[in-house]
């Protein structure tokens, strides 16, 4: 009979967000348990234990209390080509096929993608505002 590991919710989180981390969906920082526990359709509490489990393993370092988390990628860990940030017109177009697909195609092409943290409605379509979102988003050449 074949060996049978089961992990905890916990555990399936980490190596998703490593896998993730990893195939450069980010870089520089973490985003936060609670934006993490949406897209990911879990508690924010497996989450803080994913990503606790991150940490003892060297992959994320804490910044302190209420701070993102620092992602330190190992050396031989080879960049990906492009990193896109996706800014969606409505918070639920993440979902929907075409969003999936463009995400496929491009890591089809060894390019890794995202979805920035608020879409233009959640900005009020306020310049601004959308400036300093792509001023603070990392994207480009990895």
């Amino acid at each position: 009979m074949a060996n049978f590991t089961l992990y905890s919710p916990s555990e399936q989180v980490a190596s998703h967000l490593r896998a993730e981390i990893i195939a450069g969906r980010w870089s520089g920082t973490m985003p936060g348990a609670p934006t993490l526990a949406v897209e990911l359709a879990v508690d924010s509490k497996t989450v803080w234990a994913a990503l606790n489990l991150l940490e003892n393993e060297g992959l994320l370092i804490s910044e302190g209390t209420g701070r993102r988390r620092r992602i330190s990628l190992p050396p031989e860990t080879p960049p990906s080509a492009l990193r896109v940030a996706i800014l969606d017109y409505d918070p639920l177009e993440q979902t929907e096929n075409w969003s999936i697909s463009m995400q496929q195609q491009l890591a089809e092409q060894g390019h890794s993608s995202f979805f920035a943290e608020k879409s233009l409605t959640e900005l009020e379509m306020d310049l601004g505002r959308i400036i300093r979102l792509v001023g603070q988003t990392r994207s480009g050449r990895t």
